[in-house]
């Protein structure tokens, strides 16, 4: 239900279409908001709790993120930027790059060793997310045996050209 400001009451589909007003507040006539805003005003205060708990389970889902015993470091790195999206999509999340680079190194399970030969290539600059990500990618794709087409066994018989 709307009420207007020259006092008329609208409710059902007249209330949803209603643009509102923007008041005048010289004249102390307070704006109304439009239908469509005070359905959204009623839809928050009813469900907000709900919002809010896959905003804080997006931000959890990344936090606890950690490269598992069976996870190949490249499903590590999908995931990471996955959940990381998630958690600034969903929740307005936001860390700095030295943040975000310590929570990826943190759980990606890789050997000190090699992480110690990245964090050498940048210059021990946590800030430099991208380029640790980028080295960290490189070895990850490097891990994994490529499947061609070619070397792929064929039955000489059953070959089209």
């Amino acid at each position: 239900m709307i009420v207007t400001p020259d006092g008329a009451t609208l409710t059902k589909d007249a209330a949803l279409a209603f643009p509102g007003s923007p008041g005048d507040p010289a004249n102390g006539i307070e704006a109304v908001p439009s239908g469509v805003q005070v359905l959204l005003n009623v839809l928050n205060q009813k469900y907000s709790a709900q919002v809010q708990k896959v905003s804080t389970n997006a931000i959890d889902n990344f936090e606890n993120l950690n490269r598992g015993v069976n996870s190949s470091l490249l499903d590590y790195l999908y995931e990471f930027d996955f959940h990381y999206n998630q958690a600034v999509t969903l929740a307005g999340y936001r860390i700095d790059a030295v943040a975000r680079t310590h929570r990826l190194l943190r759980g990606c399970g890789v050997p000190g060793d090699t992480i110690r030969h990245i964090l050498l290539m940048v210059n021990q600059d946590y800030t430099r997310f991208e380029d640790i990500y980028n080295h960290l990618m490189l070895i990850a794709k490097q891990s994994v045996d490529p499947v061609l087409p070619a070397t792929a066994p064929r039955d000489q018989n059953t070959a089209r050209y």
